[in-house]
């Protein structure tokens, strides 16, 4: 099928719609006039009933532009493929509520989104609400997000629902003004190779969620003045990847309990490369590097004794470093002797010296 100038519905599945394919069509002009539900692409179910909008597959789609969203899916609850989207631009109202690459709102699951790019866009790259759960995201893409100034436009990224997969979505924001750019609220969700970078003086990325994981994260926030990443949730895992931030500006800041960060590199000289809070209990940081010739990785020893801070290389900050074997704590006290202690120590003198300097 071959469409061409279809109106503000380029391509509309709606309610009892499925198993269809949809493929290679050019859209001059695409959703012009602003609403939420129009867009390059839209699925709509009916809201609570389980319409049948399922195993629909819509790929190689270019549009000119758009002036709401690029994809728009609702109330679906089924499995759909949309894969190849290119739109050139989308200029829709950020502070309108459109303007998105990837719009995801209630009740779709198990849905795949791959390969969904455009050079220039508005609001989101995705954004997906609390009850998108199990779909897959991979290669959206949009080279920059212009937003409008205010703290609620301009943001990159927001995941709300659960049990998501994420690879290789990438976005710039330019909008100094926004909030925290990418935020991940929801649980259990798995990034992969993500790149996220803002001008925003907030935060380029917060996780309130717990259980997420990140692998090869990149997170860029040149213009953080406090941090480029705060990470608030329980039981988040970052592997591998890569923070930047200016100097003496937090990189990524860690305050819920049991968090992992290992392999990172941060870079940016001084304080707060890494940030383990008093509240972060049994942490595990270690083997990340921080290039910064005076960086430092801040840590506290109410959480540093509970859990495990060693090996990282290139951190200034010689305190509140503890490793575990079992249920010993080792650590090296404020005189340098070396100290042993059956649980987590309860002061720097706790336990018992098996070493010192001499």
């Amino acid at each position: 099928m071959r469409l061409k100038n279809c109106g503000h519905y380029a391509v509309t599945l709606q309610f009892e719609c499925y198993n269809n394919v949809v493929e290679d069509i050019y859209i001059a002009d695409a959703a012009s006039a602003a609403s939420s539900t129009r867009a390059v692409i839209s699925l709509e179910g009916t809201d609570g009933t389980f319409t049948d909008v399922s195993g629909n597959v819509i790929r190689n789609v270019h549009a000119a532009s758009s002036g709401a969203n690029g994809v728009t899916i609702i109330h679906v609850k089924a499995k759909n493929t949309i894969e190849n989207i290119l739109v050139d631009s989308i200029t829709g109202d950020a502070s309108a509520g459109v303007g998105a690459l990837l719009r995801v709102r209630e009740e779709v699951e198990q849905c795949v989104f791959k390969n969904i790019r455009s050079p220039a866009i508005t609001g989101f790259v995705i954004a997906a609400d609390a009850e998108a759960n199990g779909n897959v995201y991979e290669d959206i893409v949009a080279d920059l997000v212009t937003g409008a100034s205010g703290s609620s436009f301009g943001k990159m990224v927001t995941i709300a629902g659960n049990d998501n997969t994420l690879r290789r979505v990438r976005g710039y924001s330019s909008d100094a003004d926004a909030a925290d750019l990418a935020t991940i609220s929801g649980a259990r969700n798995k990034l992969f190779d993500c790149y996220f970078k803002g001008d925003t003086t907030a935060a380029v990325l917060r996780v309130s969620g717990m259980d997420n994981e990140f692998y090869g994260q990149e997170t860029v926030g040149l213009s953080a003045t406090t941090r480029v990443g705060n990470i608030d949730g329980a039981r988040n895992k970052f592997i591998g990847g890569r923070t930047e931030r200016p100097n003496n500006i937090q990189g990524l800041r860690f305050n819920g309990t049991d968090s992992t960060c290992i392999g990172m590199t941060v870079t940016g000289d001084g304080a707060g490369a890494l940030r383990v809070e008093s509240a972060a209990l049994r942490p595990v940081v270690s083997n990340n590097h921080l290039t910064g010739a005076a960086a430092t990785i801040d840590k506290f020893f109410a959480s540093a004794s509970t859990g495990v801070i060693c090996n990282n290389r290139g951190d200034t900050n010689t305190g509140n470093n503890f490793m575990l074997f079992g249920p010993y704590a080792v650590w090296v006290d404020a005189t340098g002797d070396l100290r042993i202690n059956n649980g987590a120590p309860a002061t720097d003198t706790s336990g018992t010296v098996v070493g010192t300097q001499s």
